[in-house]
């Protein structure tokens, strides 16, 4: 068994895409600690038991590193199977994707330990991208356009979001982010419907546009929500 305070990083092959579902099953990554590297393609292969132990037993996180473009559908996502967790996405603490300019449906969707997401070429993230995400607390994701349909839904410890890019917010798209108080969106154009329901009723919603250009205002935000027209990004 290795040391409780070992964190594991995982890093994919160089320029390869994450692909649909895959993680943890046929993709080959390397665990990289300071005292080990071993390749594997799935949790069913050998040699990596007591990397594997650690994890399930809670000493330990994986903090993913990739140079993929794209992040496929549910590649992350974390599911179970006959009351099992499935995949290694049930332990992702934090993710870097400095190269990824798109994230699909479901990626990263009731991944609970992820707790920061680091996207800062991403212009396109999925339906439900990071649905359940219940410790997500820090999204950078500067170069963002289009944010799907509940991509942030239930993620309820994230606090703030600044999207300075984000021209489109899909329905639901932080709905149920019971702690989210600040929300910057200085270009955007369009916001669906109930994107910031069951937000906190503190929350301060700074837009770009001025009153009435955006339909649909207050998009499902609870009484209390302070909505601010025309604040552009400093």
């Amino acid at each position: 068994m290795l040391n409780k305070e070992t964190e594991y990083t995982y890093v994919t092959s160089k320029d390869a895409d994450v692909e649909n579902g895959n993680f943890g099953k046929n993709v080959g990554v390397d665990i990289v600690t300071e005292k080990m590297s071993i390749r594997h393609g799935g949790l069913d292969e050998g040699g990596i038991s007591s990397v594997l132990d650690d994890l399930i037993e809670g000493k330990s996180g994986i903090h993913l590193v990739s140079n993929a473009e794209s992040v496929g559908d549910a590649a992350f996502a974390c599911l179970k199977q006959e009351g099992i967790n499935v995949g290694l996405g049930w332990y992702l603490e934090s993710v870097d994707f400095p190269k990824a300019t798109s994230i699909g449906s479901g990626a990263f969707a009731s991944c609970s330990a992820l707790t920061s997401v680091d996207l800062p070429k991403a212009t396109s993230i999925g339906e439900g991208a990071f649905a359940s995400c219940s410790a997500l607390t820090s999204v950078d994701l500067p170069n963002a356009t289009s944010i799907g349909n509940g991509a942030f839904n239930s993620c309820s410890a994230l606090t703030s979001v600044d999207l300075p890019n984000a021209t489109s917010i899909g329905n639901g798209a932080f709905a149920s982010c019971s702690a989210l108080t600040s929300v910057d969106l200085p270009k955007a154009t369009s916001i669906g419907e109930g994107a910031f329901g069951g937000i906190s009723s503190t929350a301060v919603i700074n837009l770009g546009a001025a009153e009435g250009e955006i339909s649909g205002a207050p998009w499902g935000a609870p009484e209390g929500v302070t909505i601010n027209y025309g604040v552009k990004e400093a």
